[in-house]
């Protein structure tokens, strides 16, 4: 019995260590999750990257419609009433959020191969869905717990275009804000790491293949926004 229960024991913290590698060492981290992933293809698995670049990339896209959210209330973009922005709402929005980027994943894992050889690069459509996924960890600590702590501290007031009734609320509104905008940039700066890395490319072809990848972001983006717009419009 212990011997069966051994390799997802192993399996689990060498995907511990990998996520923690790519936080403190990106270099080292997203080499040795590409690795892992050849590894599994010799193999002859028929899904060498895991599940787990889709979820964190799930994860990823629910973060960034929260980031959305709460901008689009701060800066008055929607129009918006607490009472009407709920639980069923909320994973209405994360929801969206998850299955564009989804989408956008896998539309980087089609264009980046494609634009890392026109840069002098090589890189595998796995591999590229593997950095985005990777480098999107970080925003595990926007959705499991700057989310609560806002749903707590101040209510659906959060993401409505009305302001939080007191000091207390309007405080940590402003501090979730730019810890989800500093995270949100940590794995931007992991990104464009793990493109360096894994597609062997200097910073700046790193910084353009990254360019494609806003392309595809922003596509995610204009579409959930439109979505969104259409529902709490």
């Amino acid at each position: 019995m212990r011997t069966q229960e051994r390799p997802p024991a192993r399996s689990s913290a060498t995907l511990g260590r990998t996520l923690r590698s790519v936080l403190v060492a990106p270099a080292a981290g997203f080499e040795a999750a590409v690795s892992a992933a050849h590894r599994r293809a010799r193999s002859g698995e028929s899904l060498p990257e895991g599940l787990t670049p889709y979820v964190l990339a799930v994860v990823g896209g629910g973060s960034l419609m929260i980031g959305w959210l709460k901008i689009g209330g701060l800066l008055g973009g929607r129009d918006v009433d607490p009472t009407q922005f709920g639980s069923a709402e909320l994973v209405f929005a994360l929801t969206t959020g998850a299955a564009l980027a989804i989408l956008g994943q896998a539309v980087f894992g089609v264009v980046a191969p494609l634009v890392a050889r026109a840069f002098g690069g090589a890189l595998a459509g796995r591999d590229a869905r593997v950095v985005w996924g990777a480098s999107a960890f970080p925003q595990v600590f926007t959705v499991l717990v700057l989310l609560p702590l806002d749903l707590i501290i101040v209510g659906p007031e959060i993401f409505a275009t009305t302001k939080p009734g007191d000091s207390l609320a309007t405080g940590w509104a402003a501090i979730s804000l730019a810890l989800g905008l500093l995270i949100t940039v940590w794995s931007l700066s992991l990104f464009v790491r793990g493109m360096q890395v894994v597609a062997h490319l200097d910073l700046v072809r790193a910084i353009g293949a990254v360019v494609v990848a806003g392309a595809c972001l922003s596509l995610v983006i204009v579409a959930g926004s439109l979505i969104l717009l259409s529902v709490w419009g």
